[in-house]
């Protein structure tokens, strides 16, 4: 069928005046492709068009059928009541029409829409001291000269700093590994400590630690595996908080919407509020949710498994947010995420799914859990209920 066809069954859908046949019409486009049934579930979202109308509320109804005649050429067929349909209608759907014409006409890949949406992979880019950049990819073996007489390897998404019982004289000056959207990367550091960086997470670090203290600047989620040296603390900076430890395994996420979430496995470290000025310790087993408003932090006994199962391949939820989930995916997958309406994000959600799946699996598995609807076109989700 021409659009302009497919363009009269829609609105005569809207409007609540399609016969059998039409209908029957529309209903073997829609299920001729993936495509266009999710055109169509675009334009008939109620939220959607309730929220459009008072934008084109004013506009002139003369003036909107003569744009949209002239956009999509007049139709001279049998369908007399169609400039009828037009003019009750237009005002009201001439945006979203407008949108299914110019995306359903544009060429569209013979193959799924979803194509360029893949999980995350080892890469990150190495930042040295004096800002050369090196990519880093889990297909690539080097060795890389970060300082004079200071080389690292990187191989199979690990990027490694051994000093060989060198110096600690804080040579090198500062490195700084960055995975962005849809990278993660495994680092060992001067003194042996393993880090796991998950997407979108920035860590600076030293290339030789000195002798007081280990520290480093960590933006993002990652998750440390600190090598014991009672002699030298070992604290991760984040924006307002730190982490202090002398050797243990932990992991810090401060990618969520109004917190950063710190979990103990194993050992015992200190949380310290910077605004606050006050120090709280941390058992194994225990989560500490610092509030980025207010500064405050909050204890509480959880599942560790829920905080570091995505170092291990998967993500696990319990009754989490759809925003938070969503928030994950979105920089695993590298991808843009839009709501029709706010009530949406506070929807839960508790599962199990493996974090290299492809995202149409664990979509559906949303959808079904929560009752939203994803549509999906390049890179770009849309929700809707």
């Amino acid at each position: 069928m021409e659009s302009d066809e497919i363009i009269r069954l829609i609105q005569l859908r809207l409007t609540g005046e399609l016969t059998p046949e039409e209908n029957n019409e529309l209903e073997c486009w829609v299920s001729a492709s993936a495509v266009n049934r999710d055109f169509l579930h675009a334009v008939l979202q109620e939220k959607l068009l309730s929220r459009e109308y008072p934008l084109y509320h004013g506009i002139d109804e003369e003036k909107a059928i003569r744009r949209f005649e002239a956009t999509i050429g007049k139709h001279k067929r049998k369908y007399i009541s169609f400039k009828h349909i037009l003019r009750a209608v237009a005002v009201l759907v001439w945006p979203l029409v407008m949108v299914v014409v110019w995306q359903w006409k544009a060429p569209q890949p013979e193959n799924s829409v979803t194509e360029t949406i893949v999980p995350g992979s080892s890469r990150a880019v190495l930042t040295l001291a004096g800002g050369e950049q090196v990519e880093l990819t889990g297909q690539t073996e080097q060795e890389i000269l970060v300082a004079p007489e200071i080389e690292v390897r990187q191989k199979a998404g690990m990027l490694a700093y051994d000093m060989k019982g060198g110096e600690r004289t804080g040579r090198g000056g500062q490195n700084v590994l960055a995975t962005g959207r849809g990278g993660e990367y495994r680092l060992i550091l001067a003194d042996g400590t393993r880090v796991f960086l998950n997407a979108a997470t920035i860590l600076r670090y030293p290339v030789v630690f000195d002798d007081a203290v280990r520290r480093v600047q960590l933006e993002g989620e990652a998750y440390f595996e600190v090598a014991k040296d009672t002699g030298r603390p070992f604290v991760v900076e984040t924006p307002g908080m730190e982490v202090k430890v002398y050797g243990t395994s932990f992991n810090i996420n401060t990618l969520r919407i109004n917190e950063i979430q710190t979990v103990l496995v194993e050992g015992s470290i200190s949380i310290c509020s910077v605004a606050a000025g006050r120090e709280y310790r941390m058992c194994p087993g225990q989560l500490a949710r610092w509030d980025k408003i207010s500064s405050s932090v909050k204890l509480q006994e959880v599942d560790v498994s829920l905080y570091t199962a995505w170092k291990e391949g998967v993500f696990r939820f319990s009754r989490e947010r759809l925003e938070e989930i969503l928030g994950i995916l979105a920089n695993w997958y590298d991808v843009k995420v839009l709501y029709q309406n706010q009530e949406i994000k506070d929807l839960h959600f508790s599962g199990y799914m493996e974090r290299y799946e492809r995202i149409e699996t664990i979509l559906k598995a949303l959808e079904e859990a929560t009752g939203v609807h994803f549509s999906v076109w390049g890179k770009t989700i849309t929700v809707s209920k």
